[in-house]
């Protein structure tokens, strides 16, 4: 297996353990009012949370690429790109198990 398709890969496990990360982070916002009242389950606001927030990925992510992608961030190199995600992957693990509230935008742009 050449280099380029171990960095993919790699791209690809710590992009799934990033989304984690965020649902850890993000699911209660949206969440808690409605199985605190009682109005629906913790599984089915789990559910309804994957879903749209993955809709939303899918049909606006292209924009915020773009955003990033204007200069705001310097363009580096795919391993750059991996030591990123995998800092900010931690770090946003390491306050969710604290139970810290913290900004995921803030931690991947300082990332």
């Amino acid at each position: 297996m050449d280099l380029i398709g171990v960095a993919v890969g790699t791209g690809f496990f710590l992009t799934f353990l990033m989304a984690v990360a965020l649902g850890g982070n993000d699911a209660a916002t949206p969440c808690d009012t409605s199985v605190g009242a009682r109005v629906i389950s913790v599984r089915r606001a789990v559910i309804l949370f994957a879903i749209f927030t993955s809709v939303g990925a899918l049909t606006q992510g292209y924009m915020v690429m773009k955003t990033i992608g204007k200069g705001i961030v310097p363009a580096i190199d795919l391993l750059g790109v991996l030591v990123v995600i995998a800092t900010a992957f931690a770090w946003i693990m390491f306050c969710n198990y604290r139970g810290l509230e913290i900004s995921v935008t803030h931690s991947v742009i300082g990332s």
